[in-house]
């Protein structure tokens, strides 16, 4: 009836009809219904005025669709026929950077384009990512997902319990050379999962498209994949730097701790992020949970040395005993030579 009164009304001046439907409360067959409607009140609108009677009038259905999720489609089929035009509309914020976001840095806007075309390591080089800032947002999320051995004697258990390494880590959020270190390792891990998979998706990208990750929009369901592989990257990073529980001798030996952490030869990003995974297809969007590195050969092994396990390995390494040699004369593991 209100179709009907609509375009039977002889007002002057162009007007407009909006009807608003929800495919959730309502079903597509009462929609179509109203399409059709719509189109024999128009056919008969047209019969029944000359030329010069025709005044503009417009109808317009706006259907929201709801976010996808695993049990319920979003799912609503669209025809090109005319007299209908159709328009998809993502997302009602403009997306010209005044929307601004958790994971956004600089000034220049973070737009979808930008997040379908660019993976996330790009975004990060081009300092369009706030990394630092995820990071002190969701570091707790991040060491929800590493999982510590197991250790027998009660002290040290219970210094090294959840609880207190949640409180050391509040603590070291807080110094700007660890939270350095940990972004360096992140864009690192970035990089080593930068490149397009089989069907030319970056995996932010593919997160979505896969429905590992849903947050409204396309916009913002790529806003939210690219904070999931930053959580992702931080727990890789989180995990190797706690190796042994490392990461409790940061406050006993500070000074030594990060003369060691920014030695490329102690820690190297590149090679950190060789052992890291990351999401695929068909697994959890967010980080997996995965084992906190233990180089104890009889037990769990706690340092009381930073790094302890790298300058093991550097002291053990070939070229270490090669320049040994050559500064002592001698072999490494022998008894220098006597001379008068």
């Amino acid at each position: 009836e209100q179709v009907r009164t609509f375009f039977s009304d002889r007002s002057e001046g162009a007007s407009l009809l909006l009807i608003q439907c929800d495919p959730v409360f309502c079903q597509e067959a009462l929609i179509n219904h109203a399409r059709y409607v719509t189109l024999q009140q128009r056919r008969r609108a047209e019969q029944a005025l000359t030329g010069l009677d025709l005044i503009p009038r417009h109808v317009m259905f706006v259907i929201h669709l709801p976010p996808g999720l695993e049990n319920r489609d979003r799912f609503f089929p669209l025809d090109f026929h005319p007299p209908w035009n159709v328009v998809f509309v993502d997302d009602l914020r403009p997306d010209d950077g005044s929307d601004k976001s958790e994971i956004v840095a600089g000034v220049q806007p973070l737009t979808m384009v930008a997040m379908l075309e660019n993976s996330a390591a790009d975004l990060a080089e081009a300092g369009r990512l706030a990394i630092t800032r995820v990071f002190l947002r969701d570091w707790q999320n991040a060491i929800c997902s590493c999982t510590v051995p197991v250790v027998e004697d009660e002290e040290l258990a219970d210094h090294n319990s959840y609880a207190n390494r949640t409180r050391m880590l509040s603590r070291l959020v807080g110094m700007p050379r660890f939270t350095a270190l940990v972004e360096r390792c992140i864009v690192a891990v970035l990089q080593q999962h930068g490149t397009v998979n089989e069907d030319g998706l970056h995996l932010h990208v593919s997160m979505v498209v896969n429905g590992a990750v849903s947050g409204g929009s396309l916009r913002q369901s790529l806003m939210l994949a690219l904070r999931s592989l930053i959580v992702q990257a931080a727990s890789h990073a989180l995990r190797f730097l706690d190796t042994d529980f490392n990461l409790q001798t940061l406050e006993r030996f500070p000074n030594l701790w990060f003369a060691l952490a920014e030695a490329p030869s102690v820690v190297e990003a590149s090679a950190v992020a060789l052992s890291s995974h990351m999401y695929r297809r068909g697994a959890a969007a967010l980080a997996r949970d995965a084992p906190v590195p233990n180089t104890g050969t009889h037990g769990v092994l706690v340092s009381m040395f930073p790094f302890h396990w790298r300058v093991v390995a550097i002291l053990d390494d070939r070229k270490t005993r090669d320049a040994l040699e050559s500064v002592s004369g001698s072999k490494a593991d022998g008894v220098a030579p006597y001379s008068s």
